[in-house]
Order: structure tokens, then C-alpha cells, then sequence
């Protein structure tokens, strides 16, 4: 046990939260001095946790023509590339 520290927290419920149940603030001594209010540090803390949620993006689908398409473009930019390749070599020999 740590004698003579005192830090001052911010308790934030997370009941959305599937990992979660409560996240811990832990406030900077300077943060405490300042006449601050507390409504403000709580939306200060509100406003990191929603910075660091992974939000899941839905990825746009692409349609089986889209694949072919860019598989097809693929090829051709490397046989393009191939073809330059040996074009170069032959023309230093």
C-alpha cells in the first residue's frame, strides 16, 4: 500500500461497451488546481473514449465484375512491366 498519494479520478459507465463496464480517469495535479469545472472534464474524457473506440466501417462490397476487372487490370500491368523489363535488357546487350 502507497501512503500519502492522492490522485483525484474520473469514473465514466460504459453500459454500450461489450468489454467494459466502468473506465478510470486518472486527473494530471495541474488539471486540479485550475478552476475548471468537472462538467468540462467529463466531456473531455467522453471525447477520448470516443477517439479511441474502434468504430466498425462497413467496406463497401464490390461486385464479382469489379474483381475481374482489377485482377484483369493486374495482369496487364504486369505483363506490361515484364514486357518493358525485357525490352530493357535487350536493348543494353
Amino acid at each position: 500500500m502507497i501512503r500519502g498519494l492522492q490522485k483525484q479520478m474520473i469514473q465514466l459507465a460504459t453500459p454500450n461497451s461489450k468489454y467494459f463496464e466502468v473506465v478510470l480517469f486518472v486527473l494530471r495535479p495541474t488539471a486540479c488546481r485550475k478552476t475548471e469545472n468537472e462538467a468540462e472534464m467529463v466531456r473531455a474524457a467522453q471525447k477520448i473514449l470516443l477517439e479511441s473506440t474502434p468504430r466498425n466501417k462497413r467496406v463497401p462490397a464490390v461486385s464479382r465484375w469489379q474483381r475481374w476487372r482489377f485482377f484483369f487490370c493486374g495482369v496487364l500491368c504486369g505483363a506490361l512491366l515484364c514486357g518493358a523489363t525485357v525490352a530493357l535488357f535487350a536493348a543494353l546487350l
